[in-house]
């Protein structure tokens, strides 16, 4: 009986693992779209309301070291069609580093007040980011 238990199991994690693999396939494939899509959308005049670089750490279980991640937060806001729309996506892929000068440098460029402008999906205007296009990191995932 354990065997056959072992089996199922093992039959059982592997649909799961493909599955999950499916999804993030799927949802991979969007971003790719969305950001090269995104090259054309159209734009709108927006604020930065806030912009800051956020520090967060986690400890690695094995080693009891403590890592430290830093990353930008920006939020800004943007009208379309009369509606008011608030974004917080620079890139399509939101990242983190252990450098801080990497979060920095994307604080500078887009300090609070900054005017900016934003491309918006036409389709969904409350979908926007700052630098549009596919990067590196897109692929990474």
């Amino acid at each position: 009986m354990s065997r056959l238990k072992n089996k199922l199991f093992g039959l059982l994690f592997s649909a799961l693992f493909f599955i999950g693999g499916i999804v993030s396939t799927i949802i991979g494939f969007k971003v790719l779209r969305d950001a090269s899509a995104s090259e054309s959308w159209p734009t709108a005049e927006g604020r930065v309301v806030h912009s800051e670089v956020r520090r967060s750490t986690s400890r690695r279980s094995d080693s009891n070291r403590e890592s430290v991640k830093y990353s930008p937060s920006i939020t800004y806001e943007y009208v379309v069609d009369g509606q008011t729309h608030v974004g917080d996506d620079v890139y399509f892929l939101r990242t983190s580093s252990s450098s801080r000068s990497y979060a920095e440098d994307i604080v500078k460029t887009y300090p609070k007040d900054a005017k900016i402008t934003v491309y918006y999906k036409p389709s969904d205007p409350a979908t926007s980011v700052l630098e549009p296009g596919v990067t590196i990191g897109n692929y990474i995932i």
